[in-house]
């Protein structure tokens, strides 16, 4: 609610919620599914959303053929982005929003957990070059915020600006280093900072915005095409002016995404064991395993002569030492990281950061016993090694262990 008692709008953040926009997604919805799904991912395609359906487009015409619809969502998919590894994400919108993977055969959106960063309404989606899934926009128009997504929970932390700035980022989407973005109260083309959230102008786009939006850049061309409510036109946008060209009219105005240009790989899932921190019960509840100080260092080596994206999930089975995964109890990832490894680099994952990861922040020391799975995620194989170190309580002896782990193929999602 605004301070006035109004019902937001998830799609312009603005106080009021105009009953077209209320209309115009009930027609959405109800339109048809197609007969039969896509037979999958389009290498380079560009995929779109109009808040309840996902369809493909043709850049050349604008032309866009219905994939299937989204299914229940939180009022409406908002934006969407791809990943490296071919896998579409999107979010929905208001104060339960959601991170949702969507199919690109038939459009199903399937959730993975609440943002729970407070009121989200229509914005945008990408990964910044170091692999943070950057999302718009939290708070109001009048005080927007950009957050970071944890694609393996959901759960959002906010970016900045601090205080908000007036805004109304319609869609996100990034070329190298430079993420940019499309505005709906200034309808101009412009930037935003992934490390402060701030959104600078570039310039005019000639045609008004409108509520929400679509904007993407295309690897094999090098433009950057967008979608305009205010019209339900598809565009190009000059991007050093902000200037925008009509193609054509399609109304898949909620954001747009092309597809990798290459058909994926198949990722390469390592799972490597963790055993970290202090255990000192002898209890046989607790006593996981025996009284000791425990350590794990795992190095990763990218020996390609090309950088290779690494993603890293976290699914701790014992956590500040007491037992979350033990039969008949699952655990699902806990925390995530995501990286580029550079050409013929190296990093590791030692128990500090595994601790990082799981507390949000610096572990206690001494660090209570974590046990469980560090799962790496690559696009092309690496060498991961795991070392393993052991004292007794008094640190009267020591043991170490090496050990190479082998990958193995990760299935689609």
């Amino acid at each position: 609610m605004s301070a006035s008692g109004q019902q937001q709008s998830p799609l312009s953040g603005e106080a009021t919620f105009p009953e077209q926009q209320r209309e115009r997604m009930v027609r959405r919805r109800a339109l048809p599914a197609p007969a039969a799904a896509m037979p999958g991912l389009v290498p380079g395609g560009l995929y779109g959303t109009d808040g309840a359906n996902l369809y493909l487009i043709d850049k050349a015409t604008g032309v866009a053929s219905l994939i299937g619809p989204h299914g229940v969502v939180e009022f409406a998919i908002g934006a969407i982005t791809f990943d490296a590894g071919g896998v579409l994400y999107g979010i929905s919108l208001t104060e339960t929003a959601q991170l949702y993977t969507i199919n690109v055969a038939n459009g199903a959106a399937t959730a993975i957990g609440p943002l729970n960063v407070g009121f989200v309404f229509e914005g945008g989606l990408t990964f910044d070059s170091t692999g943070r899934l950057i999302g718009v926009n939290q708070g109001t128009a009048n005080a927007a915020q950009a957050f970071v997504i944890n694609t393996a929970t959901g759960a959002a932390t906010l970016i900045g600006p601090p205080n908000g700035q007036a805004r109304d980022i319609d869609d996100l989407t990034r070329e190298g280093d430079v993420i940019y973005g499309i505005d709906r109260p200034s309808n101009t083309l412009g930037q935003l900072d992934p490390t402060t959230g701030t959104y600078t102008v570039i310039g005019g786009t000639g045609d008004p915005v409108g509520d929400t939006g679509g904007l993407a850049f295309c690897e094999a061309d090098g433009k950057l095409y967008a979608t305009f409510e205010a019209n339900g036109g598809f565009y190009t946008v000059d991007k050093t002016t902000g200037a925008a060209t009509l193609i054509a009219i399609n109304n898949v105005d909620h954001g747009l995404a092309f597809a990798p240009r290459q058909e994926p790989a198949r990722l390469i899932s390592y799972s490597v064991k963790f055993v970290c921190g202090v255990q000192d019960s002898d209890e046989l509840e607790q006593g996981v395993v025996r009284p000791g100080i425990y350590s794990t260092e795992i190095n990763i080596h990218n020996y390609h002569g090309t950088e290779v994206a690494v993603r890293k999930l976290v699914l701790p089975l014992v956590f500040d030492g007491k037992p979350r995964g033990r039969e008949p109890e699952r655990v699902r990832p806990q925390a995530h990281d995501s990286i580029m490894l550079p050409p013929n680099t190296a990093t590791m994952d030692d128990c500090f950061r595994i601790g990082q990861l799981l507390y949000g922040g610096p572990p206690p020391q001494p660090l209570p016993l974590m046990i469980g799975y560090l799962e790496i995620i690559s696009t092309l194989p690496l060498a991961i090694d795991a070392v393993y170190t052991v004292t007794d309580r008094e640190r009267r002896s020591i043991a170490i262990d090496v050990q190479r782990v082998e990958g193995r193929q990760k299935s689609a999602p």
